[in-house]
């Protein structure tokens, strides 16, 4: 575990990802409500409940972090066309076109880590990282990225 914090930690020195967060003028927050939109795998609306649950916070807590996503147009949000109480909330080409963006300093600031290991130290992240593969979450959001196995 202490390994994680200090590789997430060496990666987001560098600033690139949290400028981007800071630039976007979102919490925290709102942040998680996108990146569960735009993850890509239903592309469809989804229950605002639903994603309270995911990002693991209270309705009223996603509740407000939605509403100030559709005012910025980052998400949409429509009554369920079975279910009036429900709402469903979907990413927008803006909300996707930011959780690129964010991913993309993320990934830029783990491949600058990893440009500046050495080869051995290159050849026993992979390692690591191949057994990791083994793990259903970690196989999943790898081939959400495009990765091949």
């Amino acid at each position: 575990m202490r390994f994680a914090a200090v590789l997430f930690s060496t990666t987001v020195r560098n600033g690139s990802l949290l400028e981007a967060i800071e630039e976007s003028g979102l919490t925290m927050t709102q942040i998680k409500v996108l990146a569960a939109l735009g993850r890509g795998e239903d592309d469809g609306p989804r229950p605002g409940s639903e994603l309270a649950a995911e990002i693991g916070a209270s309705m009223p807590t996603a509740s407000r972090a939605i509403e100030a996503l559709v005012k910025k147009r980052l998400v949409t949000r429509a009554e369920d066309a079975k279910d009036r109480r429900v709402r469903r909330i979907a990413i927008t080409r803006k909300g996707a076109r930011l959780v690129h963006e964010l991913v993309a300093r993320r990934t830029a600031a783990l491949e600058d880590f990893v440009n500046a290991l050495d080869e051995d130290q290159r050849r026993k992240l992979d390692g690591a990282l191949e057994a990791l593969l083994g793990l259903p979450e970690v196989d999943a959001a790898y081939r959400q990225l495009g990765g091949a196995r």
